[in-house]
């Protein structure tokens, strides 16, 4: 599907009131605070686009916003007729690997290779057998399998060691440039840039602050 390139503009904006008992005028006059009711910005005029097979890293502090963008983001994609799979919402069954998917044998064992599910031996084990960074795995190969048009994945390797995190950020970039696959993923972590092979990193701070890196392709070893 060529919908793309997607324009984005983010305005996230949440109402803030104060309830009004005793106690809180009585803060409210000692420490000199307002009670009116305002609103709190988390996005303000956030303009950019994204393309097809990019990969985009969302980080920041917690609480700063970045599911809020994901979730704006993602509805932007749904809106432009793009398939979007969610790695938070995969379903995994309770029954071996070569079961949960592909319309053959054949074809189950070619989707868990695609996902870096290549020893023999998983083929047969049930999900509760394999170790987290497998599961994450499993999921991308069933996302595979309804041949999306982006990935998001929200606390990306939040679970993870650092070493398993960083591995699979390499093979999900691996994914998105053999399959054309944008990728949108969010963490608290600053460290997966790099491995993830990120075309544009936003930065989100508290309240609207944030920052969006363009990186070329051609130097993502290096920056």
């Amino acid at each position: 599907m060529s919908n793309f390139p997607i324009q984005h503009s983010i305005n996230i904006k949440f109402p803030i009131s104060v309830e009004r008992t005793d106690r809180v005028i009585e803060a409210c006059e000692a420490f000199g605070m307002d009670m009116a009711d305002s609103t709190f910005t988390v996005y303000e005029d956030f303009n950019f686009e994204t393309e097809k097979g990019e990969r985009i890293y969302v980080t920041g502090q917690s609480g700063s916003g970045k599911t809020q963008l994901l979730r704006q983001m993602k509805q932007d994609y749904i809106d432009a007729g793009l398939k979007v799979g969610d790695l938070d919402e995969v379903d995994i069954e309770d029954k071996p690997l070569v079961d949960q998917l592909g319309e053959t044998t054949n074809h189950a064992i070619e989707l868990l290779n695609m996902a870096g599910l290549n020893d023999a031996h998983l083929f047969i084990r049930k999900p509760n057998q394999l170790s987290d960074g497998q599961k994450y795995r499993l999921r991308i190969a069933k996302l595979l399998e309804k041949n999306v048009d982006v990935i998001i994945c929200d606390e990306f390797g939040a679970i993870l060691d650092r070493e398993t995190a960083k591995v699979l950020a390499r093979h999900i970039w691996n994914v998105s440039l053999k399959h054309k696959i944008a990728v949108v993923a969010a963490t608290t972590h600053r460290d997966l840039q790099r491995d993830l092979g990120a075309n544009k990193t936003i930065i989100k701070k508290y309240a609207h602050e944030k920052k969006m890196l363009v990186t070329d392709p051609a130097e993502l070893e290096v920056y």
